[in-house]
């Protein structure tokens, strides 16, 4: 009886370490390298600011007067965007002569006026996609104390910039 208990001991005893190895393997495992991956993420470029001219009014003549040329700045991107800057100026070809349809008109000289950009209120502004703001150019022509015949029903070239 002796012999049987110890034999049912030692069968249990090996049943338990059998069930404890057959758990072990189980839920044995092997811990994984690290892993990592690169992708990219798209950001936007920046679209051109697009100028028109909407209307004009007066009328310069030396020393007196002014024309007013009013437009307005279009986001043409297709993010938010914003406008630093708005310059004016009177073309005028290699010569110094102002440009009239990008055509020179010889004698009258750009010297002569004065692009004054009045920018749109609270530059630098913060433009959506598609959306406009709007400011004016006076321009002005100055009393030379010369012959300024030349410039009579001319209408100067005026280019503004934005950025």
């Amino acid at each position: 009886m002796l012999r049987d208990f110890r034999r049912k001991r030692l069968l249990a005893l090996l049943a338990l370490v059998l069930a404890l190895s057959v758990t072990g393997g189980a839920v044995a495992y092997f811990t994984g390298q690290a892993g990592s991956a690169t992708t990219q993420a798209s950001v936007g470029g920046n679209g051109a600011w697009t100028v028109t001219f909407t209307g004009t009014s007066g009328t310069m003549y030396p020393g007196a007067g002014s024309s007013t040329l009013s437009y307005q700045i279009k986001n043409g991107g297709s993010g938010y965007q914003q406008l630093q800057s708005v310059a004016a100026t009177v073309l005028a070809d290699g010569s110094g002569n102002v440009e009239q349809n990008g055509v020179s008109k010889s004698g009258c000289l750009a010297s002569w006026f004065t692009a004054t950009d009045n920018a749109p209120s609270g530059m630098p502004v913060d433009l959506a996609p598609a959306a406009t703001t709007t400011g004016s150019v006076t321009v002005t022509m100055s009393d030379s104390g010369t012959n300024q015949n030349p410039c009579q029903n001319v209408s100067p070239d005026i280019k503004v910039s934005a950025s």
